[in-house]
């Protein structure tokens, strides 16, 4: 599909409704209690966040994330901390951009530590960092709305 914004047409990927249900469900281990993540994540020579709370616990325990992924608010009306952003995406809730997707990718094959602020919603980002994680074989840590965090080996 296209989004059509200031006369420019973007792909983007629309998970459809029972994807989206899906994709809510932790896949991997939840960790409970931020020192235990703490020690986890220390483990690992590269680890990216995808959200504003797990991204502010991470930088607060001294750990600087290979790539932070943020947009500002928490559970859609909270406002948290912002972080200095290194570059900005536009991502719409329930959609994940094209041009997000690769800003993501060659972010993460860079590997200089950035934090990207997204104009919208950034949980569906959480995909394209797995994707080139996984071939990477690095960990990727997000949060899920009322639940701990999630992570991939």
């Amino acid at each position: 599909m296209a989004l059509r914004a200031y006369g420019e047409v973007e792909l983007c990927f629309y998970p459809d409704r029972d994807l989206r249900r899906q994709l809510a469900r932790p896949f991997g281990p939840v960790i409970k209690g931020g020192d235990i993540v703490i020690d986890k994540l220390s483990r690992f020579h590269r680890v990216i966040t995808v959200g504003d709370v797990v991204s502010s616990l991470v930088l607060s325990k001294g750990l600087t994330p290979s790539l932070a992924v943020v947009d500002g608010v928490t559970k859609r009306t909270s406002k948290v901390d912002q972080v200095r952003a290194d570059i900005v995406v536009r991502n719409e809730a329930g959609v994940i951009r094209e041009s997000a997707m690769e800003v993501i990718r060659d972010l993460i094959l860079m590997n200089m530590p950035k934090v990207v602020m997204v104009r919208g919603e950034e949980d569906l980002l959480a995909l394209p960092c797995m994707i080139v994680c996984l071939k990477m074989a690095i960990l990727l840590s997000t949060g899920s709305p009322m639940r701990a965090l999630c992570s991939w080996k």
